[in-house]
């Protein structure tokens, strides 16, 4: 089951940045996260998810942050589990697939702090992958926010 936590950013301590761990074993939608690693791109000691294929929607409602990473069904195409459990779709782009949600207790206030993009890392534990990403040990896996909502055709 991924978990949810808000830690210091490593470059900016002053500032916050969601960190999802997983673990691509627990379930098919982890590893489908995990896999959209593999067409992602490094810089700065992260591996970036570009926007035009993944991203991550982000709702809050009192203390519970609501996480759901979507993509493209072209990043699924060369993926075993294509047609698996993926039947939600994006709520700002339908022709998006929801590939996991990950809904976890958050303080407001900290999150108003985070950085708009979501990391992702790979592990057992919260302590470990925090010190990790402190250390530079562990690139993570960066999704940007949600994009615009497509506009319809006038």
């Amino acid at each position: 089951m991924a978990l949810v936590s808000l830690i210091a950013h490593p470059d900016a301590p002053d500032s916050r940045v969601v960190v999802v761990l997983i673990d691509p074993t627990a379930s098919v939608e982890e590893h489908a996260v995990e896999h959209l690693g593999s067409s992602s791109y490094e810089s700065n000691d992260a591996w970036y998810v570009l926007q035009s294929d993944a991203w991550v929607e982000r709702h809050l409602e009192g203390g519970c942050l609501t996480l759901d990473f979507v993509a493209h069904p072209h990043c699924l195409q060369a993926f075993p589990w294509q047609s698996g459990p993926f039947v939600s779709r994006s709520i700002v782009n339908p022709s998006a697939i929801r590939l996991l949600r990950v809904v976890a207790q958050v303080d407001p206030i900290a999150l108003a702090q985070a950085s708009p993009e979501t990391w992702v890392v790979v592990g057992a534990s919260f302590a470990d992958a925090a010190a990790a990403l402190a250390e530079g040990d562990v690139d993570p896996l960066v999704f940007a926010p949600s994009p615009k909502a497509p506009q319809a055709a006038p």
